[in-house]
């Protein structure tokens, strides 16, 4: 009996620490994006000129790509849920960064009153996306006032991808595990 509870408990601990590896090994929608548009682009760092010309074309393709719920399959983790004064408005703040996966994105999602009862700060979640669009520097500080923003740019740099600063609706959100 003793051994059936420990390798429950093992299995349960296994479960909960899933490495940064798995997400990039899974090969989410976002990062074979990321992955296939440079690999599509390959002068894109070749000088400014060109930085700047493939980083619009980027831009455009990722707002495309972010409403056809690209982020699906993307685990983001809750880094804090603010409540909207005055209002029954929750905004969660998700992270879209991960060691091995380099798309620098900051998430903003209206939360029910249901889900924030719920969900677990620095906690990795699957979303699915019903809208999805860019917000500009100021719209994410009205937002976010407590909260550190990276960066509202969208541009890709050796080492990553800046997706910005993006507004979710969602139709339903789930803990997310190894697939």
């Amino acid at each position: 009996m003793n051994r059936l509870l420990l390798l429950a408990l093992l299995g349960l601990f296994v479960i909960g620490c899933q490495s940064e590896a798995d997400i990039k090994s899974q090969n989410p929608k976002l990062i074979a994006f990321i992955d296939e548009f440079k690999e599509n682009h390959p002068t894109w760092n070749n000088n400014q000129i060109t930085r700047d010309s493939i980083n619009l074309l980027f831009e455009s393709k990722i707002d495309e790509e972010l409403r056809n719920n690209i982020i699906s399959d993307y685990p983001i983790k809750l880094k804090g849920i603010k409540h909207l004064s005055k209002t029954d408005v929750y905004i969660g703040h998700f992270d879209g960064h991960h060691a091995v996966a380099n798309p620098y994105i900051d998430i903003l999602i209206p939360l029910p009153k249901s889900v924030v009862d719920t969900i677990k700060e620095n906690r990795k979640y699957s979303v699915r996306v019903t809208k999805a669009e860019r917000l500009k520097l100021l719209e994410a500080i009205g937002f976010l006032t407590d909260d550190m923003i990276y960066s509202t740019d969208v541009e890709l740099t050796n080492s990553a991808a800046e997706l910005g600063v993006v507004y979710m609706e969602m139709d339903s959100i789930s803990m997310w595990f190894s697939r």
